[in-house]
């Protein structure tokens, strides 16, 4: 049996990493630009962001709209083409050298301590949960075979590379649900790496101010350019999973191809599960009703992303748990010991 779990920002922040796009773009905007042939190019980026505003609430499929909204500042011309690009690339760039920043915090971790949540989240993940959720979960797992467990990370940072590198690369087992074995198999960042083909844009030309861009934008042609079969390899593993775990992710439309596709592995075998793993603010959410309509603004947020009609929509809905504020991935950070 396969359960995928799909890794937003979320995760890099509960290892108290600072990579929220505020975070990143308080940085950015601080940066003074030596190369003189495209300074212009950045500072109307720059200039461009800064009128359009932003904030703690601000999240990384914002900046990716911003991105797209932004293509309408420039002609279909050869010369603006370039102009947009050096803006983009230069963003690209100081985004992967303040990401590996943040990134190089792990180092100060005591990661046993992390390590051995990470497994505990991944084998106990039903003991995470709520007792009905949990229940729902453990009838979906009563199939009498080993566990292969695969990350779909949308995040440039190695993180969850750097904890779980044993038990990918040498291929250890994460331990024992019940009496069966958990195997992780693999991570497959899809949308690149620090050091390696960043993919930062949107989901279709649809979303372009112009759509001329789409070949510089849209995420499935990138991804394409890098002839490593990543969309399709990620259709693969989603098609042969039976859980869904989302943490962290803001659900956002620029990702929008991936929610439908879930959706629809769904619908078409209800029994099969989406886990939402979400967050509200505790102090402005105290009672059973405000955590109810808060946990259905995910499951419609995410049900939003799809084009099912209202019949399908509801079909779907009855296979979608939201757990928010639980210990999935609660990492307790520790510096090491000198």
């Amino acid at each position: 049996m396969n359960i995928c779990y799909l890794l937003g920002n979320g995760f890099d922040l509960s290892l108290l990493m600072k990579t929220s796009y505020k975070n990143f773009l308080d940085d950015y905007l601080s940066i003074n630009n030596e190369n003189k042939e495209i300074v212009n190019d950045i500072q109307k980026l720059k200039t461009y962001i800064i009128d359009k505003g932003y904030d703690e609430n601000s999240l990384w499929s914002d900046c990716e709209l911003g991105f797209a909204e932004f293509t309408g500042e420039f002609s279909d011309s050869v010369e603006d083409k370039q102009s947009f690009l050096n803006a983009y690339f230069d963003f690209l760039s100081n985004l992967a050298n303040y990401l590996r920043q943040e990134q190089s915090k792990l180092n100060s971790y005591n990661m046993d301590i992390i390590v051995d949540e990470f497994i505990s989240t991944i084998i106990n993940f039903d003991k995470k949960l709520l007792p009905d959720d949990s229940q729902i979960y453990a009838n979906v797992l009563s199939v009498n075979e080993d566990i292969n467990v695969n990350i779909i990370n949308f995040n440039y940072t190695e993180s969850v590379d750097a904890i779980a590198f044993d038990y990918v690369n040498k291929k250890k087992k994460l331990g024992k649900h019940r009496a069966f074995d958990i195997q992780l198999n693999e991570i497959v960042h899809i949308h690149g790496m620090n050091d390696e083909g960043m993919i930062l844009g949107v989901n279709d030309h649809l979303q372009l101010k112009n759509p001329s861009f789409a070949d510089i934008l849209v995420k499935h042609k990138i991804n394409e350019y890098k002839k490593l079969g990543i969309p399709k390899h990620v259709e693969e593993i989603l098609q042969a999973s039976k859980v869904y775990v989302i943490f962290g992710m803001s659900i956002g439309v620029t990702d929008k191809y991936w929610f439908e596709y879930i959706a629809n592995k769904v619908l078409n075998d209800m029994n099969r599960l989406i886990v939402i793993i979400g967050y509200y603010d505790k102090h402005s959410f105290k009672y059973p009703q405000q955590i109810h309509f808060k946990d259905e603004e995910y499951v419609n947020k995410f049900l939003s992303m799809t084009s099912l009609d209202e019949k399908q929509k509801n079909n779907v809905r009855k296979r979608i748990i939201v757990e928010s504020n639980t210990q999935v991935f609660g990492f307790k950070i520790e510096l090491k010991k000198n």
